[in-house]
């Protein structure tokens, strides 16, 4: 969940780091140890969220904290807004938590990792920040992550909302170890926003969760498509269909680069490939999900026929081709795993990876 920013730019006198004055980097690299040392992650779930109301803005942060089990990284996770609030509380609660919906949901987030982890931008960094040099065992690295992109290197701006969100955090962290009740929720769909209110006092309320279906669209069905779809001679008895992240990044050197996903049907007997398609989530994940129908469709017409039953390796995508099952005569069936689509998801991240060694 690093991504791969470019090399950080930093002056002689290290002013500044990454176009971020180096006082900013020391406060919040200092606001960071502070959250280290407390150690929530020993006592807090990561589904143990809580909200956060800035005073310069009227969006809400919601806060996870990651990491207790052995070998994970420890991450505070600030998610930005209700609707990515409520994407990672369902994940969460289906045990459905990718990386994927960690990468493609806007957030702030700070990770502790060994400091022979950290690249040459965050040495830089973490050097602008007063962290030492040598660096500690553990160091922080800070990332923004938005819809459509790998996560990348904070701008000034995200840097002081950062450091206020770990301020807070850790204020509700101290709090919390010695009033248990603080966190305690009253009802099932109510969680706890902590913030400042007009005057500066600190305060806390309780408040309702919105629906999930409240951030979901329906998926449009093309009629005439369809038809036309239904109307095709039944091809493969079985075919393995999937969506998933490619390493294949999208970009210009400096720059956030975007991420793509790959869509691809094989012929479950054969390996055959039947179709496929390269994706960029330009207008978020969820706009992206509604588009799969469609994109199945267009697939069947260029083949010329129509599956008699379709393999899915997830919840999600059994979900998403849902809506055409009263449509069109084909079974949806979920498997652990789709070997042939693996197969060719790893040919092509591998593919990837070499031509990034020749371009370096």
């Amino acid at each position: 969940m690093k991504g791969s920013p470019p090399d950080a730019v930093c002056s002689g006198t290290v002013a500044e780091c990454h176009g971020v004055p180096a006082t900013e980097w020391r406060s919040l690299c200092d606001s960071a140890r502070l959250l280290q040392h407390l150690a929530p992650w020993k006592w807090m779930e990561p589904s143990r969220m809580f909200g956060l109301s800035l005073s310069d803005s009227d969006q809400i942060v919601f806060i996870s904290i990651m990491g207790g089990g052995e070998n994970q990284n420890r991450a505070v996770f600030a998610f930005l807004g209700w609707e990515a609030f409520t994407h990672i509380r369902r994940r969460m609660a289906d045990k459905n938590l990718t990386i994927r919906d960690l990468i493609e949901t806007p957030a702030l987030q700070v990770t502790f990792v060994d400091a022979e982890d950290a690249g040459d931008s965050d040495r830089a960094i973490l050097e602008c920040g007063g962290m030492g040099n040598p660096l500690p065992e553990i160091v922080p690295l800070f990332r923004i992550h938005r819809t459509g992109y790998l996560p990348w290197l904070l701008n000034a701006d995200e840097v002081r909302t950062l450091r206020t969100i770990l301020r807070q955090v850790a204020g509700v962290v101290m709090r919390a170890e010695n009033e248990p009740e603080l966190l305690t929720s009253p009802g099932p769909e109510q969680i706890p926003v902590f913030g400042t209110d007009a005057a500066g006092h600190w305060r806390g309320e309780w408040q309702p969760v919105p629906p999930a279906s409240e951030f979901d669209s329906p998926v449009q069905i093309d009629a005439v498509k369809v038809a036309q779809v239904a109307a095709l001679p039944p091809g493969n008895a079985r075919i393995q269909f999937d969506l998933a992240l490619s390493r294949a990044t999208v970009g210009q050197a400096g720059q956030p680069l975007r991420t793509t996903y790959l869509m691809a049907a094989f012929d479950s007997r054969n390996g055959r490939c039947i179709g496929a398609d390269v994706i960029m989530p330009i207008d978020g994940l969820a706009t992206m999900w509604r588009s799969v129908p469609d994109r199945f469709l267009n697939l069947c017409l260029h083949a010329g026929s129509r599956p008699r039953e379709i393999e899915v390796a997830s919840e999600q995508m059994m979900e998403t081709l849902r809506p055409l099952l009263g449509h069109l005569p084909f079974k949806l069936t979920l498997r652990l795993r789709l070997p042939h689509f693996q197969n060719f998801l790893e040919e092509m991240n591998t593919l990837t990876h070499s031509k990034e060694q020749e371009a370096q």
